[in-house]
């Protein structure tokens, strides 16, 4: 048996020692909680969260939200050279007769907006509610938060279906939300979209584009809430948001009837006879949509779509 010694055992302690994550971590820019942050800001495109305040709950608590502010975002994204390689594999090719990307179909078409606008930059708004706590428990749906990301149309569809690539804008808890209002929680969020719909930012090059909101997706509950819509499906006269078919009429032997189409038009006159007669709701509109305020979307547009996911699995 080699017997070791003093000096060769103090080298491989050492060795295991260097090699050793945990003992890594505890020294260098790594080694606090303060310098690990201050290392990631320097390392990465950091954007500072901003601190909604929404108001006090019935415990008399200040509630709030967090939004990352979506002109940032946006920035970052255009100085990165992801953005640059990315747009460099766009193919320009279109055929008429098949759907390559949303840009193909008559609702991006039919927009005066993309159309005045073609280099204009099309964001994407995704909305879900997640759970943190153990969903079977005791405290099952008092901490859901509701999270909203950003993705950009122009991006190619095989780089944009990445969740590597959707940037995180906005948390709040969902009782929040339900308690404040959309208005409250999405003000901020609506600010920076209507800044980028009507000034140009700078690309990479001295290039300047216009950046509008093309379409907010998610859950049929949550899309409803956002364009003001009644949530009760089971029990609303009127349960959709697409066309102002009713529940009797669902009831139909027909399973591909539809009622009357909503458009931006029988909206907006919905929406003014909701406020003329003080109504709770009118064909299943309840409230204004905030997003009614910017040029390039609308709630009917639409501007809601189905999400596959939600419908079908």
């Amino acid at each position: 048996m080699t017997c070791l010694t003093d000096d060769a055992i103090a080298k491989i302690c050492d060795c295991v020692k260097e090699s050793d994550l945990f003992s890594t971590c505890h020294q260098g820019p790594l080694r606090t909680t303060y310098s690990r942050g201050k290392t990631f800001k320097k390392m990465f495109k950091y954007i500072e969260p901003k601190k909604i305040i929404l108001g006090n709950d019935e415990n008399m608590t200040e509630r709030s939200a967090y939004y990352i502010p979506v002109k940032q975002t946006v920035n970052c994204l255009l100085e990165s050279e992801f953005w640059k390689n990315s747009l460099s594999q766009q193919s320009c090719d279109t055929d008429s007769d098949h759907f390559g990307d949303v840009s193909d179909g008559q609702t991006f078409k039919s927009s005066q907006f993309f159309t005045e606008n073609p280099g204009c930059l099309k964001l994407i708004l995704y909305q879900d509610v997640f759970e943190i706590v153990n969903l079977f428990g005791s405290a099952k749906k008092k901490y859901k938060i509701v999270a909203v990301y950003l993705s950009v149309a122009n991006l190619p569809a095989h780089v944009r279906s990445n969740t590597d690539h959707m940037s995180l804008v906005l948390l709040c808890g969902e009782n929040d939300l339900k308690n404040f209002g959309s208005a409250a929680v999405f003000s901020e969020m609506l600010v920076d979209l209507k800044d980028l719909e009507e000034n140009e930012i700078t690309v990479g090059g001295g290039e300047t584009v216009k950046a509008a909101l093309y379409c907010i997706t998610g859950d049929n509950l949550g899309s409803h809430s956002i364009g003001g819509f009644t949530e009760n499906f089971s029990r609303s006269t009127y349960f959709c948001r697409y066309c102002e078919i009713t529940q009797k009429e669902c009831q139909s032997d027909d399973p591909n009837i539809c009622g009357p189409q909503r458009t931006p038009e029988s909206y907006d006159s919905a929406v003014g006879d909701l406020q003329a007669e003080d109504s709770q709701h009118i064909k299943g509109i309840k409230v204004n949509s905030i997003f009614s305020a910017l040029k390039s979307f609308h709630v009917c547009q639409p501007g809601l779509p189905p999400c596959v996911g939600h419908d079908i699995f």
